[in-house]
């Protein structure tokens, strides 16, 4: 994904009747048959979105097959300066592609797999007649191909069209999942991953129609069009060809002031002193809404504008067209910083109102799953100035647990504000640090303890809904990848390193670590693995892919060409050791754009990851399925695409070991010393301030706290964006 303005970034059984695109979710059986759906295309796309390496420029991106001979749709950028790329399927399986054609102004390119075969894809649907509100489905292969993990699922909805052949919509993105497919309701492929802005709404995506459109100039490979994520930009935007008066106080419509020669307006009769009061019969209110409308446009389209003349109404229909020669002098009487604070820069009204009363819906449907847990849920205070995470009632209701590092930063005596609004004395009786989890006692006469689910944990697509203080939803989301241990100390290691100029199949190891694993079992460097345990293997990917799953102490059979001759040997996986982690200082910006993320947000020894949009300070909150059921704790949040969320059965079986006392537990700190940095100097940020210890909160308490929280939350997140600049 690009940085700039903006950032480039089986469901078995009888299914429910399904919702419409844009058919309103009213209650809980609509929200179960539109999960119903998402699974189903879950299921149906996964094996057809792949990752993109370009090992010669060090770039990885995602792509979609569409044919069952290997050709594969992508972002433009993502294949910009490659022309052979590895293509990497969800299990491994590592083929070659070669490099078409991209259209960078649309942000398309195409690549085609050079391995005969006949390979899994998706069919094609339609981005031109989806509107703000159409549910849609995003995957991609975020942050790079993982072979611990399946191409993560996020869920949401178009927020708004436009400019040209893009849409926007807040299924959340991030590097990697450039490229990647959009897809509606019914698994058709309606865009690819682009770019991204500072919003969590902000996630932009090439229309599929964009393609459609240039499709014979992608396959015979033409490179053409210049990139840019600035919508005001783009060549193709279209233009009237008209200069805009400035914008004067309480003056309606849009002033001309003056008409280029041989444009669409000048073709329309439109002249220097009209103004323009209507587009497509929709209110002009000023100059930046017409900017709006026309980027929402394709050169081409006919526009009925209504027109006032010397005070007479009148009407012209206008043929759009693209920018050319003197045609786009009209932009330089636009700034398009207007709109650098927008969470989505092109929304039109009717959009906003559309998704909002949207969310009002999901939020008002979401409320009575999450009623049984209402008694079972607390404000968590540390050191008497900041709330530092919700709580969950365990045990005999005298305890809670919640998020330790959110505490610890405290620094202070530790309150809980109770259902009724009465704050309690509470003290931390224990630690669970793989799980950053702290146990408190609380004062006082036992509370509601939550009761866990004993089903499965939720499968991929399930919906989730994570429950606050006085019975409100906050976090709504799917699950995107499978429950799994994001232990890298619980991994398996062979202790290798592949050779990266090998060409061809299998994985040639170019170093051994002394008394590792594979060395133990007379493994040499410049051997070439070819299969492990009777799969044969196409790259390093696959065998990374094959031995996910497997546990130190497991062993593994390895067939290995030396110097020509084949031979077997059986190693003993040891355990991977425990070896600093930095993130890449480009994805660690995107990262941190939408919002803060929690200091401890990995390495935990099970979780679910969802794309729910949470607060740090919301960790500790109980999470529920569609049933009603308790089916986890959020534990973090990890990023703009990632919170995780530690299982139920998990949390059981966590209460039944004895905790770490909290004198001498310690917090697991991000490797990265500059991030680390950046969240404590966040930390000493001044908080709302917590009512004195032991006064009673009013009934108006709750919302109150939550708006305080909000105004936070919002003054955090420009902390981060500042102390990002400044980091970088």
């Amino acid at each position: 994904m690009l940085l700039g303005a903006f950032a480039a970034v089986a469901f078995a059984g009888l299914l429910p009747l399904p919702l419409e695109a844009r058919e309103p979710v009213k209650s809980v059986g609509d929200l179960v048959k539109l999960e119903s759906q998402v699974q189903a295309v879950a299921a149906k796309v996964m094996p057809s979105t792949v990752a993109l390496v370009a090992d010669e420029i060090g770039a990885s991106g995602s792509g979609v097959v569409v044919s069952a001979d290997g050709l594969i749709l992508t972002a433009a950028h993502v294949v910009q300066g490659a022309e052979e790329l590895q293509v990497v399927f969800p299990d491994g399986k590592e083929v070659t592609g070669k490099v078409l054609g991209a259209n960078l102004s649309k942000d398309i390119g195409m690549v085609k797999i050079t391995s005969g075969g006949s390979w899994p894809f998706v069919k094609q649907g339609e981005s031109k007649p989806l509107q703000a509100g159409d549910w849609v489905v995003a995957l991609g292969h975020s942050a790079g191909f993982d072979p611990a993990r399946t191409p993560p699922v996020r869920f949401g909805r178009v927020v708004s069209k436009g400019p040209g052949n893009f849409l926007t919509t807040d299924c959340t993105l991030i590097g990697g999942d450039s490229g990647g497919p959009l897809f509606d309701l019914a698994g058709r492929l309606v865009g690819i991953n682009s770019s991204i802005g500072m919003s969590l709404k902000n996630n932009n995506h090439a229309g599929i129609d964009g393609f459609r459109d240039d499709w014979d100039r992608l396959l015979r490979g033409d490179q053409w069009g210049k990139l840019s994520m600035n919508p005001f930009a783009n060549p193709d935007m279209p233009v009237l060809g008209i200069g805009m008066a400035p914008q004067r106080p309480r003056q309606r419509g849009v002033g001309v002031a003056n008409v280029v020669p041989d444009s669409p307006a000048s073709a329309a009769g439109l002249k220097a002193g009209d103004v323009l009061v209507s587009f497509d019969g929709a209110a002009l209110a000023d100059n930046s809404e017409l900017l709006i409308r026309l980027a929402k446009r394709v050169p081409g389209d006919q526009v009925k504008l209504g027109v006032e003349r010397q005070g007479s109404p009148l009407e012209v229909t206008v043929t759009l067209d693209r920018q050319k020669g003197t045609v786009s002098r009209f932009m330089r009487s636009f700034d398009p910083s207007e709109f650098a604070e927008e969470d989505v820069p092109l929304l039109r009204p009717e959009e906003r109102e559309a998704i909002t009363k949207q969310a009002t819906e999901l939020f008002t449907t979401n409320q009575p799953l999450i009623r049984a847990t209402n008694q079972s849920i607390v404000w968590v205070w540390a050191g008497g100035r900041r709330p530092a995470s919700f709580g969950t009632v365990v045990g005999d209701g005298t305890q809670v647990i919640a998020k330790w590092s959110e505490i610890a930063r405290g620094k202070g005596f530790v309150q809980v504000v109770d259902p009724s609004g009465t704050t309690r004395p509470a003290k931390i009786t224990g630690v669970y640090e793989d799980e950053d989890l702290a146990v408190l006692s609380i004062e006082g006469a036992a509370l509601t303890p939550v009761a866990w689910s004993t089903a499965e944990t939720p499968s991929l697509g399930r919906f989730l809904v994570a429950a606050g203080p006085g019975g409100q939803p906050v976090g709504f989301g799917v699950v995107s990848v499978r429950e799994r241990n994001l232990k890298e100390t619980d991994r398996a290691f062979l202790g290798i390193a592949a050779d990266p100029l090998h060409n061809g199949p299998g994985a040639k190891i170019g170093q051994i670590e002394e008394q590792s694993a594979a060395a133990m079992a007379g493994v040499r460097a410049g051997d070439v693995i070819t299969a492990i345990d009777g799969r044969v293997l196409s790259g390093l990917r696959e065998l990374r892919s094959a031995l996910t799953g497997k546990s130190p102490g497991d062993s593994v059979e390895l067939k290995l060409s030396r110097n020509g001759q084949e031979r077997s040997v059986t190693v003993k996986l040891a355990s991977r050791p425990d070896l600093p982690q930095f993130t890449n200082p480009r994805l660690r910006q995107m990262e941190q754009m939408g919002g803060a993320i929690s200091l401890v947000r990995q390495a935990f020894p099970k979780a679910i990851q969802t794309d729910m949009q949470i607060e740090p300070n919301e960790c500790g909150a109980p999470v529920l399925d569609l049933e009603g059921k308790v089916v986890g704790v959020l534990a973090a949040r990890a990023d703009r695409t990632r919170s995780f969320i530690i299982p139920a059965a998990d949390i059981v079986t966590m209460l039944q070991r004895p905790a770490a006392d909290p004198a001498v537990a310690k917090i697991r700190v991000p490797d990265d010393a500059m991030e680390a940095a950046r969240i404590a100097s966040a930390s000493r940020q001044e908080r709302p301030r917590m009512p004195q210890e032991g006064m009673p909160l009013g009934r108006g308490d709750a919302a109150r706290v939550q708006r305080q929280l909000h105004d936070m939350q919002r003054l955090m997140q420009r902390l981060d964006e500042e102390m990002s600049d400044v980091g970088e």
